[in-house]
């Protein structure tokens, strides 16, 4: 394993997304240009760290949940984005992020087991 310092980069994005997430739905503002950038650049970062796990951390990144799509969903939110449909956006933030996010901590968790045994 590595001590690569993606890990808590990704911690941070995923609880950064949901704060954004959590003041998109108490204020109602879909349509706020901010929040959806936010969100959106929240994305591109995960995506990036998810990337990075593929090539520094591979058996983590096949523990993770669709992993190749979140690295997809990064490439089109950054290299295609006239197709990004922001309804997706709001979905993935609604119901995938947290999912994510707990994949994340048990994988971590793992991980510090492993590092006690040695």
């Amino acid at each position: 394993m590595t001590d690569a310092p993606i890990y808590p980069t990704f911690s941070t994005r995923a609880t950064r997304l949901r704060r954004h997430w959590s003041v998109l739905i108490s204020t109602s503002t879909k349509g706020n240009r901010l929040v959806r950038s936010s969100v959106e650049r929240e994305f591109i970062i995960i995506g990036e760290c998810i990337s990075a796990l593929s090539r520094v951390a591979p058996d983590v990144f096949a523990a993770i949940t669709r992993a190749r799509r979140i690295v997809d969903f990064r490439n089109q939110l950054t290299h295609e984005y006239p197709t990004v449909d922001d309804a997706l956006v709001w979905a993935i933030a609604d119901r995938d992020v947290h999912v994510l996010r707990d994949e994340y901590a048990a994988v971590m968790k793992s991980i510090e087991t492993e590092g006690d045994g040695d």
